[in-house]
């Protein structure tokens, strides 16, 4: 990843929000281009990963039990998420991988939604090609909005820290768990725990309310990435390892 990327993910981060209620308007030709240009970009950053895109003419991706759920309607495109079955940290992965493809289209001033089950599986497989060493992990409603920004509803970081206070602590580690702390997750559960020294910084998978713990590795995955991008602008070097249930940040010298 170069350092335009990441820039312009790391200013999307705060400006990134659900919006279920799109204005049912066509992606622009110029719009599709870059949505293009990142799948190809993220599918070729993250080998057991790829996005696909497809325009949609109705809302049948998001009908059935899924608009009951989610109730996402108007959107004019959508993003699968596919991984292939065999990769044992391809739900981390998916998260990763599909929350940047979320920011690019927060940089282009599109609206998106993840929906990690609330949409019509079938409909989707039918308008996506998904081989059958692959799996539909998740997908992504887009568009376009003219609603504002709501109000961010996050858990206050003392409640995801696994510590007492955050006394000895770099500053740049408090600010990556304040840029993973933004990001969305299934039903605003925000399920992960930050564990951090001096050098390390550990987001552990805390499972919360009745979704499946294997659906909420997507959302870990989710604030891993906007840690990785975060941290990844400001020091020189970052090593990231995935684990079953965590992802663990071993930190270089930060940036002067």
């Amino acid at each position: 990843m170069d350092g335009e990327e990441r820039s312009r993910w790391l200013e999307a981060i705060p400006k990134r929000y659900s919006e279920r209620k799109f204005n049912n308007l066509p992606i622009s030709s110029g719009d599709e281009c870059v949505i293009m240009e990142c799948c190809a970009f993220l599918s070729a950053m993250f080998e057991e990963v790829r996005i696909e895109y497809t325009p949609l003419q109705d809302n049948k991706a998001f009908s059935g039990l899924g608009k009951l759920i989610a109730n996402i309607s108007g959107a004019r495109g959508l993003a699968a998420v596919i991984a292939k079955k065999d990769c044992a940290i391809r739900r981390q992965l998916a998260g990763m991988a599909g929350e940047r493809f979320i920011l690019e289209c927060t940089d282009c001033g599109l609206k998106t939604c993840w929906a990690g089950g609330s949409y019509n599986r079938a409909e989707v497989k039918r308008l996506c090609s998904i081989g059958h060493s692959e799996e539909l992990l998740a997908v992504c409603a887009i568009g376009y909005s003219d609603a504002p920004q709501p109000e961010r509803r996050r858990l206050e970081l003392s409640r995801l820290y696994g510590a007492d206070n955050f006394q000895g602590l770099p500053g740049h580690l408090i600010q990556a768990m304040e840029y993973a702390r933004m990001a969305p997750s299934s039903m605003n559960r925000q399920p992960w725990m930050f564990i951090a020294d001096e050098n390390h910084l550990e987001i552990r998978l805390e499972p919360r309310g009745i979704l499946a713990p294997k659906m909420q590795l997507i959302d870990l995955g989710i604030a891993a990435a906007h840690a990785d991008i975060y941290l990844g602008s400001v020091l020189d070097e970052v090593d990231m390892k995935i684990y079953e249930d965590r992802v663990l940040f071993n930190l270089g010298e930060a940036d002067s």
